[in-house]
């Protein structure tokens, strides 16, 4: 299977394929997504009081939910408004074909969450105990909307870096490593984590600029961003949802396991969770382009 379901996306992109217009694209997402992460936490401090900003730690399930929305929102409708500003392109030619779309979602989510079960029955007796995060209760009213957010949130940076960036870069430049990696290096490096030491920050930028060539690649490889959709809701769903890691973005989870520094070590159990990603995108792979 070559690339050649690309064109779908990157025929809109050629029409208007100068750099200087991706690059005022590019400027205006980040301010637009600044400037609505301003305004939501503006609104929020109005419903929820001076405490809001003093105790903002993204650890609870409302400010989760909260950092969620600024993303889905600034992202999201950021790229909508720069594609449209600049390269006059419309919503669908971001995405690519509905039912195209549609299905390579269904089919990547469904396996990811299937292969994650069975990663989950085959590591669990190597790792550490489980620890309750959020009770149960709780969870459950929280999980529709929690959904949702992960939805468009998932949906926002894969338009932007999917949609938008790899497709104008595709018009603009004729190798496939351009675009491969430069949306990618850019995704992994806005998810480096500040702490103690640089190492663990470093292994996520790694591990998810990895991600991003992945999503990349099942973009080409469909001419949609579904397969690269239903792969990233299905696995911030299971990181957001289900095990989270202490720290930002914590407070949805049902279980934790411990800090990100602590996951972020170089452990035999680093290199499985490398072994199993790669291994997802070889399946994916397979099923999404039959």
């Amino acid at each position: 299977m070559t690339y050649a379901l690309h064109r779908h996306l990157v025929e809109a992109a050629e029409r208007r394929p100068q750099l200087w217009r991706l690059i005022a694209g590019v400027v205006t997402v980040f301010l637009f997504a600044i400037a609505w992460t301003g305004a939501t936490f503006l609104l929020a401090e109005q419903y929820l009081g001076a405490w809001f900003f003093a105790n903002f730690d993204g650890e609870s399930a409302l400010e989760t939910l909260i950092f969620l929305s600024t993303i889905a929102g600034g992202f999201g409708l950021g790229t909508w408004l720069a594609a449209r500003l600049w390269q006059k392109r419309s919503l669908g030619s971001l995405i690519g074909r509905g039912a195209r779309t549609l299905r390579d979602f269904a089919i990547a989510a469904l396996a990811t969450w299937c292969f994650a079960l069975l990663a989950g029955l085959v590591f669990l007796p190597f790792s550490d105990p489980l620890m309750p995060n959020l009770p149960f209760g709780e969870w459950i009213r929280w999980l529709p909307l929690a959904l949702i957010l992960i939805l468009l949130q998932t949906g926002a940076e894969e338009l932007f870096f999917r949609g938008y960036l790899q497709s104008q870069l595709a018009a603009r430049f004729r190798s496939d490593w351009v675009w491969l990696l430069v949306p990618s290096i850019l995704f992994g490096a806005l998810h480096f984590l500040p702490s103690d030491s640089i190492g663990p920050g470093l292994i996520y930028v790694a591990s998810t600029t990895l991600f991003g060539v992945i999503a990349a690649d099942l973009t080409a490889r469909t001419g949609s961003i579904g397969a690269a959709w239903g792969l990233h809701f299905a696995n911030n769903c299971l990181a957001i949802l289900v095990v989270v890691y202490l720290g930002a973005a914590s407070g949805l989870g049902l279980y934790s396991a411990g800090t990100i520094e602590d996951a972020l070590t170089l452990s035999p159990l680093l290199l499985l969770d490398l072994v199993v990603m790669l291994s997802l995108w070889l399946i994916l792979r397979r099923l999404v382009t039959r």
